[in-house]
């Protein structure tokens, strides 16, 4: 159970009254500072809600009547609640909540998970931290531009708010990753390479080497070979590994 905190309010929208019972009773149970002040079962019933309660936390599915959970966010203005999505598994609904460092449940909720996810919301609401983590994931979702979208990684001194077409390579460095920014700046985040491909390779970023995951839009040259080299604008020689060469091809003819 999570230590005492300050009360606040939380909002359930999900279209299914089974699952926002549910929810709202292990709240009850484990998470006892959390009071529920109203729930809503659609994306019109929901934005209501909103505009009515102001909640502290927002539990929002995604699949709904009328409009799913990402078109909801769509519509709020200058959202101040701390997000929490409660889904079923959909692997691309989720590389968008890593993308913007957002948290979420699958269903069915395991408690354990809820109390954490609690915890880390009322912990940035106590330090009043801004919640640029869901306004990024708000203007991803106005934007289809992949240029134009944000990424937030974790280093070692906070988040930092990075835009995808500022991001010339991601270059492995252990468990970490370092971002190397168009102006020559570096970010080292506390993630592996690994965690950045999931989220990535379907932007316009392609892994080409275990070591490297690159923007496409900066590569400048691609030297044949083995696995072959690519150039990029900030004049990084990146060697493409043989087993990821003819991804890599296909990527970069399409």
């Amino acid at each position: 159970m999570i230590s005492p905190m300050k009360q606040v309010s939380a909002l359930i929208i999900d279209d299914e009254r089974s699952n926002r019972e549910f929810l709202s009773v292990v709240l009850a149970d484990f998470c006892p500072s959390v009071q529920v002040v109203a729930e809503a079962d659609s994306m019109d019933s929901g934005l209501e809600m909103i505009r009515k309660h102001d909640p502290d936390i927002l539990f929002l599915d995604i699949q709904m009547p009328n409009g799913d959970g990402f078109e909801l966010l769509s519509k709020v203005d200058s959202p101040r609640f701390q997000l929490i999505f409660v889904t079923a598994y959909d692997k691309y609904a989720i590389r968008s909540f890593k993308h913007s460092a957002i948290d979420y449940l699958l269903k069915p909720i395991d408690p354990e998970d809820l109390v954490g996810a609690v915890d880390r919301a009322q912990a940035r609401i106590q330090n009043q931290e801004v919640t640029f983590n869901l306004q990024t994931l708000v203007n991803n979702l106005r934007n289809n531009d992949p240029n134009n979208q944000k990424l937030i990684v974790k280093d070692r001194k906070g988040l930092v708010v990075i835009r995808l077409d500022d991001v010339v390579r991601c270059e492995a460095d252990g468990n970490y990753s370092v971002f190397h920014l168009t102006t020559g700046a570096k970010v080292t985040a506390a993630k592996s390479i690994k965690h950045f491909e999931e989220i990535l390779e379907n932007k316009q970023f392609v892994r080409i080497h275990n070591s490297h995951l690159v923007n496409m839009n900066h590569i400048v040259k691609y030297i044949r070979g083995r696995g072959g080299i690519v150039i990029t604008s900030d004049d990084a020689e990146l060697e493409v590994s043989r087993g990821k060469r003819d991804h890599f091809l296909r990527r970069l003819e399409n």
